[in-house]
């Protein structure tokens, strides 16, 4: 079976997202790990947290935008189809087959939602460790 356009698409998006999805999960590890860093550690991890979520945040409203109008698609061709062919168009069944149609599309968006998730929460978790700093130190760093 031949890759449709999207699905090339996808493929690429996807590959191009790996080396972000790593920062994310390596700096989650280190987050988890919960070693004494320095102040320093924490503004940098700032940075390319707000980078991550940058890239991320556009691209996982992409991959629903698709999800959705390519599910729509599906199902409207799928009625047309019925209408053309003088057949009761029943639409549980014409649901299930346009999700059918859009599994790869779900499936992606869904990795993308919870690499957002998780890059605002370890954005939050770094915020919490300069904001201590700061309480600790007595030192306004803005």
């Amino acid at each position: 079976m031949s890759e449709t356009k999207r699905e090339k698409q996808l493929k690429i998006l996807l590959t191009e997202a790996k080396p972000i999805f790593s920062k994310i999960d390596k700096i989650g590890k280190e987050l988890f790990e919960g070693t004494d860093r320095k102040l320093d550690y924490y503004y940098n991890i700032l940075d390319v947290l707000s980078g991550c979520y940058t890239y991320l945040a556009p691209n996982t409203k992409r991959l629903e935008s698709d999800k959705k109008n390519d599910e729509l698609d599906k199902y409207m061709n799928l009625k047309m189809e019925a209408a053309n062919n003088e057949t009761k168009f029943v639409s549980a069944p014409a649901e299930r087959e346009a999700s059918l149609t859009v599994k790869h599309l779900r499936k992606a968006r869904n990795v993308f939602q919870g690499y957002l998730e998780a890059t605002a929460m370890n954005i939050n978790t770094a915020k919490r460790h300069i904001r201590s700093y700061e309480n600790e130190n007595q030192v306004q760093i803005d």
